[in-house]
């Protein structure tokens, strides 16, 4: 299997002398390997499994949303994208400073990179926090009854990719 960190041979060499354009095709026609209309098509069924991992590792670059998305074409495209490969690049990429180029992960159960970029925790800097406050305030008190207020107020956090964190507490 090629690996993601040696230099990729660039894709219009690989590709060289083959035609890959695609035409679209109407919904009551099915693809066959002789319909000129269908050939980028079988193309991509055919393009090997290193060509497509180098493919997508250049397509998806440390985005784990691309290569979700990239993995719901076709089954072909989910496999690849399971790779170990991207998991480890995409671990680096989240915790730099745990791992060294020589870090040899020794996995527990079965476990694999996947497993450890899915089930760390991490933090998210693509949305919001919204975190949901409630505390309980005693009211002026009367001669029969104490009554009790419910306080709810909600804190809002930002985390930037440059370690910046914006609040915000509504008034």
């Amino acid at each position: 299997m090629t690996s993601l960190t040696e230099k990729a041979t660039p894709l219009h060499v690989l590709l060289r002398g083959v035609d890959v354009t695609m035409q679209p095709r109407g919904p009551d026609q099915e693809p066959d390997a002789a319909s000129s209309s269908s050939r980028g098509v079988v193309l991509l069924r055919m393009l090997p499994n290193e060509l497509l991992l180098t493919v997508l590792s250049l397509v998806v670059g440390t985005s784990v949303s691309t290569l979700a998305r990239l993995a719901l074409v076709c089954r072909k495209w989910y496999v690849t994208s399971q790779d170990p490969l991207f998991w480890k690049r995409f671990c680096i990429a989240e915790w730099p400073d745990d791992f060294d180029p020589s870090y040899k992960v020794r996995f527990f159960r079965g476990a694999s990179w996947k497993a450890m970029f899915t089930d760390r925790p991490q933090l998210r800097t693509d949305g919001a926090y919204i975190c949901k406050v409630e505390y309980l305030r005693p009211g002026e008190s009367d001669s029969y009854y104490q009554p009790i207020h419910v306080v709810t107020y909600y804190r809002y956090l930002r985390f930037m990719p440059d370690n910046t964190v914006y609040s915000l507490v509504p008034r």
